[in-house]
């Protein structure tokens, strides 16, 4: 037996903030890390090894820290340290 289906309309794609709150979950209101910009965010994926990502996270689970938070704090301590390098290619 088989089930049918009327489409009738084509559904609408969604927007990139639907799709990061869906992402985030039923709890959209998680606040933003205190040192990111009031401005326009970018999202940024990376590929770990498995046990990285877990010892990571364990790490920042025992700080009681978010893992969002220690990687700004890197990439900002990163980029000030790339910044004052100059361009010594």
């Amino acid at each position: 037996m088989s089930k049918k289906i009327t489409m009738t309309a084509r559904p609408r794609a969604a927007s990139s903030s639907q799709a990061d709150n869906w992402v985030k979950g039923p709890s959209h209101e998680t606040p933003l890390p205190k040192e990111a910009p009031a401005g326009a965010t970018k999202r940024l994926t990376i590929d770990l090894p498995e046990d990285t990502h877990t010892r990571f996270k364990t790490a920042c689970a025992r700080h009681r820290t978010k893992m969002v938070e220690e990687i700004t704090a890197f990439i900002e301590r990163r980029t000030a340290e790339l910044e004052g390098q100059g361009s010594g290619a």
